[in-house]
Formats: structure tokens, sequence, C-alpha cells
């Protein structure tokens, strides 16, 4: 009796070392790390909660999945759910695969956000599911250079076509034509598909 008991106060006393050693890594973490039940009720998240969501550990822990996200990603996240529950459940040796997606966020003040969500499901001894453990990482700045990014781009193809001097866009290695604006097919007399078969010497010989 005395030997049953001084094992299962060993095992409590590796559990709560476990544990603290899993807080102290959460606190360190500077995205939001959570873990929740399948109906999406959360039982573990990290201080980041109020820097991404604004919500407190106290208040987080009293929402579900689908409150801090918008229907519409309501929605999606319950199809993905299903489809990769079900892919696991069919395969278990890719059972601890992590799934990455996009996420549409609603913070404690209502304001939407786009994050990056890291998820995996958890699994009891016997293979059950029992939840899922998630880091979700805000991606709004990476968001915004990717949309001026493609402003940019939009704008420089928007002067490249018009333009009405010749422009070409060449590889500086091995001269192929990437590219052709309307007055340099008006000018060589090429279509534009076609000069962007050519290489720049051909054009010199021509």
């Amino acid at each position: 009796l005395v030997a049953d008991i001084t094992h299962k106060k060993q095992e409590a006393e590796a559990l709560r070392e476990s544990e603290e050693r899993y807080q102290l890594i959460a606190k360190c973490v500077p995205d939001l790390v959570w873990i929740m039940d399948l109906a999406g009720r959360y039982s573990f998240v990290n201080t980041a909660v109020e820097r991404t969501h604004g919500y407190t550990v106290d208040e987080w822990l009293k929402l579900t999945s689908r409150e801090v996200v918008t229907a519409a990603q309501a929605a999606r996240d319950a199809v993905i759910m299903e489809a990769e529950l079900a892919r696991a459940t069919a395969t278990p040796s890719e059972r601890n695969l992590v799934i990455t997606f996009e996420s549409e966020e609603r913070r404690k003040d209502g304001s939407i956000f786009w994050a990056e969500v890291s998820a995996a499901f958890l699994w009891s001894d016997d293979g059950t599911p029992i939840g899922v453990i998630g880091i979700t990482r805000d991606i709004t700045e990476r968001k915004r250079a990717e949309a001026a990014l493609r402003q940019s781009e939009s704008l420089f193809r928007g002067l490249f076509e018009n333009h009405a001097a010749i422009k070409l866009l060449v590889d500086p290695e091995t001269g192929a034509i990437k590219d052709a604006n309307a007055a340099a097919a008006n000018f060589y007399g090429w279509p534009r598909g076609q000069l962007r078969t050519m290489n720049i010497q051909d054009l010199n010989t021509a």
C-alpha cells in the first residue's frame, strides 16, 4: 500500500512539473496557443490572447470557437474539421499531422483580422479524438504587405502595357523575352504572344 501511494505521488509530481513546463513554454510564445474539445469549448489559452483578441484568459475560456471567428469562418472551420477528422481516422499514421489555414478572427471589440492557424487533433490512448491543439498568429501586417504588393504590381502592369514607348521584359541571363507591351508588338510586327516565345537576339537578326 505504501509503495502504491508513493508511486501515485510520483506520478502526480511528474504531471505537475510537466504542466508547469507547458505553462512556461506557452508564456514564452508570442502567438496564441490554445486547446479545445471537439465541441469548440476551450480548456487552455495563453496570455497572448489579450494582445491578439483583446480578451482576458478567463473571458476566453468562457467562449466557444464559433464566437471568436466570423460566421463565414465558423462554417469553413466546420468543413475543415470534418474532413481532417475523417482523414485522420481513416489513416492513423496521419493523426499527428498539423494543418495550417487562414482564418477570419473576431476581436472582443468586434473588429476583424486575418490570422494563420496551425492545429492538430489530440487523441486518447485508445485512438479516440478528444480535442484540438493549435497556434493562432496575427498576419494582419503580412496581408497588408501582400495587398500593397498586388497594388504595386497592378500599377506597374498598367504602366507597362499602356506606355507609348517600346517596352520589353528580358531575362538578363538568357535573353528570353518574358513580356512585351502593345507598342513593342506594333513596332516589331509580332503578336505579343509570339514575342513572349522569342529571344532578344531574334529581334536583332529580324
